[in-house]
């Protein structure tokens, strides 16, 4: 029991008050960058889904629809909690695929740098998985839902 809560809110607190306030602004910065910006506008039932899943076909992954779902829910889901700090280092390592996927299979073909691109480029897509990187290592930090968590699991009954 004690590994399982180590990964889903376990973290290495950083030591200072600054670091961890940087972190948390950090974290609810591209927690909701990605859920508002990226994830609200291909929810389902939205012309944005319908768009975004066939985006997804085209692409020849399997289970399509599946993955358009999954893609969204990560972006949008797993952006608001990781802005809330909670579930932080599962809501990263999701985060962190489906950024992978949108870097190397989406844009498989086209250029690195957005400079060089006429439609689109990988940099945004590998921008956010560098930046929920720190987030899967760390965690949520002091100031996030999971810090929370665990001092009420470590509580005697």
């Amino acid at each position: 029991m004690n590994y399982l809560r180590t990964i889903t809110v376990g973290s290495f607190v950083p030591r200072s008050l600054v670091a961890d306030l940087f972190l948390a602004l950090s974290r609810v910065g591209f927690g909701l960058i990605m859920a508002f910006g990226h994830g609200i506008n291909k929810l389902p039932g939205s012309e944005g889904f319908d768009g975004f899943a066939g985006f997804v076909e085209s692409l020849g992954l399997p289970a399509p629809t599946l993955a358009a779902y999954m893609a969204v829910l990560s972006e949008f889901i797993g952006g608001i909690l990781l802005a809330l700090g909670l579930l932080t280092r599962p809501m990263a390592f999701l985060l962190i695929g489906t950024m992978g996927v949108a870097a190397f299979v989406a844009h498989g073909s086209d250029p690195l740098f957005a400079a060089d691109a006429d439609n689109g480029s990988k940099e945004m897509a590998l921008l956010f998985l560098l930046g929920f990187l720190p987030f899967l290592v760390i965690g949520s930090g002091r100031f996030g839902a999971d810090h929370g968590l665990r001092l009420a699991w470590k509580k005697p009954a």
